[in-house]
């Protein structure tokens, strides 16, 4: 069996909660689309988001710490403090009895999408000498586009949806040296934790939906500005475009994905 978690943010840190609870939901939508009842999903979070959308395999998990300050530091803190919030939510679905003893966990950013295909496959491979998988491949999508940019490889440096590991394995890709945050980058903590790649693009990416941690439309504005001063922006789009890719949104790939524009 295969145990989403989906860390929700509170309501005191979204930027628009009608919006943010619309992104949840698909996010919802999306993930109870599988095509293998070998899963379930746990929503964890301060406030349940407004939603639209209710599944027998979906469950909620309130917690009682506080949610991050609004206003705390510079920009990095506070998205320290967010990352750290979210880690210990997924800590807190770990302690769910269902979770703990699930074979495989599914962290999943609540704003994202996931292929149709990952319970199944996870069904079909999983064995004791498996510790997990990642996501290789996936899609990069900035809400509104008409237009999907499939990333070939290297996909689990760029987004936190990305990681099927063994329960008891999971708390080791927390990192605590540099605060509190779930590693997406890492693929292996130790000798006998080495994560296999996911055949398949597995996960959609939501960019520029105002609800990022770090990606929101203001930091792309910002950081795409300091790119244009500098020369390296030709030699960066040179070699990006050997991995990435455009993409029409197929209604194939509105169903294996349950994709739909916000």
């Amino acid at each position: 069996m295969l145990a989403f978690i989906v860390p929700v943010k509170s309501k005191k840190v979204t930027a628009d909660w009608e919006i943010f609870s619309q992104l949840v939901e698909r996010t919802l939508r999306s993930i109870t689309n599988q095509t293998s009842d070998e899963y379930f999903v746990v929503v964890v979070c301060h406030e349940r988001p407004e939603l639209l959308f209710e599944h027998p395999k979906v469950i909620f998990q309130s917690v009682e710490f506080d949610p991050p300050p609004v206003q705390s530091g510079n920009y990095q803190y506070r998205c320290d403090l967010r990352e750290a919030d979210k880690s210990k939510k997924i800590m807190e679905a770990l302690k769910i009895p269902s979770v703990a003893d699930s074979d495989f966990v599914m962290v999943v950013d609540s704003d994202d999408m996931i292929s149709n295909k990952i319970a199944g496959f996870v069904a079909s491979h999983k064995t004791s000498f498996i510790s997990g998988w990642f996501a290789d491949s996936g899609y990069l999508y900035f809400e509104g586009e008409k237009v999907i940019w499939k990333l070939k490889k290297g996909f689990n440096q760029r987004c936190g949806t990305c990681q099927i590991i063994k329960p008891d394995i999971l708390p080791l890709f927390i990192d605590y040296q540099e605060g509190m945050f779930l590693d997406h980058k890492r693929i292996q903590v130790s000798e006998n934790t080495l994560l296999q790649p996911l055949p398949f693009p597995s996960v959609i990416y939501s960019m520029a939906n105002g609800e990022n941690i770090y990606m929101s439309k203001v930091q792309i504005r910002i950081l795409n500005r300091i790119t244009r001063k500098y020369m390296d922006l030709i030699r960066s789009i040179i070699r990006k475009s050997a991995n990435y890719f455009p993409n029409f949104i197929t209604s194939r790939f509105r169903k294996e994905f349950g994709f739909y524009r916000i």
